[in-house]
C-alpha cells in the first residue's frame, strides 16, 4: 500500500462520527481502546465514550507492584468514563498469592467498580475471578436487585470460605445466567446450595461447579 493510500485511509477513518468510532472501540479490550488515545488529538478521549468495558487483570509473576498498577488503571478508566450508560462490563482477575505479604486484589475497589457500572444502567456483567485469598464480600448485595441487568456470568474460584456469598439470590430482570467453574478451595467452603429467583430467565448454563443444590 502506498503512502498516499495510507494517508487516505486514515483520513477516511477520522471522518467517521464519534459514535461510529466509539462503537468500533467497544469491541476491543479496554487497555487497547485506551492506547488509541495516543493516535491523535481527535482520538484522545474517545475511549471514555465506549459502551463496553473489558478488563483482564493478570499481574506479572514476582512483580509486587503490578497488582496495584492494574487496579489503578481500572480506577482511572472508570473515573474518566463519561458515557451515561454501560452495556457490558467484563472483569477477569487471575492471581495466586505466592507467600505472606504478596499483594492481593483489593475487594473494596472491586466492589466499587461493580457499583459504578450498576449506577450506569449495566446490562451485561461478567465476573471471572481467580484469587487464592479473595473474600467474596466484594459482591454487593444490590447487584442481585439491579433493574437493568439482563446478562449475568460468574466464574469464581476462591481460596476463602464462601460464607459471604448469598445462599438466596433474586435477579428479577436477568434473562441469561451463566455459572461456570464456581469453586471454593479454602478450608471452610460453607455454601453448598443457592436458591435463585429469576422470573424472566430464558437461558441458563451451569458447569464445573461444586454446589450440591441449585434451585431456580
Amino acid at each position: 500500500m502506498t503512502a498516499r493510500r495510507v494517508v487516505s485511509s486514515v483520513e477516511n477513518i477520522n471522518s467517521l462520527p464519534d459514535e461510529v468510532l466509539c462503537h468500533i472501540l467497544s469491541f476491543l479490550p479496554t487497555k487497547d481502546a485506551v492506547r488509541t488515545s495516543f493516535v491523535s488529538r481527535r482520538w484522545r478521549y474517545l475511549y471514555t465514550l465506549v459502551s463496553n468495558l473489558d478488563f483482564e487483570l493478570r499481574p506479572d509473576y514476582g512483580d509486587d507492584s503490578s497488582v496495584n498498577q492494574l487496579m489503578n488503571f481500572v480506577d482511572r478508566v472508570l473515573l474518566f468514563h463519561s458515557r451515561p450508560s454501560v452495556v457490558r462490563f467484563r472483569l477477569k482477575c487471575i492471581h495466586y498469592n505466592e507467600g505472606i505479604g504478596t499483594p492481593q486484589f483489593d475487594t473494596l475497589r472491586i466492589d466499587g467498580w461493580i457499583r459504578a457500572v450498576m449506577w450506569r444502567s449495566i446490562q451485561e456483567l461478567e465476573l471471572d475471578i481467580t484469587e487464592s485469598d479473595i473474600n467474596l464480600e466484594f459482591l454487593p448485595a444490590s447487584l442481585f436487585a439491579c433493574e437493568t441487568l439482563v446478562v449475568l456470568k460468574f466464574c469464581l474460584v476462591s481460596g476463602y470460605d464462601s460464607s459471604d456469598f448469598p445462599s438466596k439470590v433474586s435477579i428479577p430482570t436477568v434473562k441469561r445466567l451463566i455459572i461456570r467453574n464456581m469453586r471454593y478451595e479454602g478450608v471452610n467452603p460453607i455454601i453448598t446450595h443457592i436458591v435463585i429467583n429469576a422470573p424472566r430467565l430464558v437461558y441458563f448454563s451451569y458447569s464445573e461447579s461444586e454446589l450440591h443444590h441449585l434451585v431456580l
